[in-house]
């Protein structure tokens, strides 16, 4: 299990989702709307396979992409 946080400046839309290494969508962790504050939000990463994900984050005004690396 991991933990991303991210703080939001004002009421937006957020989205975190997760990719795999060849950039294919594997999950969704947050689709909807967030009032102003900081949030974290557990990743349980059992039955993903080792490897580099990508986690991105998309809200109004902000975008930004991470690198991750899971290991069993």
């Amino acid at each position: 299990e991991t933990t991303i946080s991210f703080g939001v400046r004002e009421m937006s839309r957020v989205t975190l989702r997760i990719y795999n290494s060849l950039g294919q969508l594997v999950t969704t962790l947050i689709n909807g709307n967030y009032q102003p504050g900081v949030y974290r939000v557990k990743f349980n990463v059992s039955g993903f396979a080792s490897g580099i994900y990508i986690y991105q984050i998309n809200m109004k005004g902000f975008s930004a992409s991470r690198k991750m690396i899971i290991m069993e």
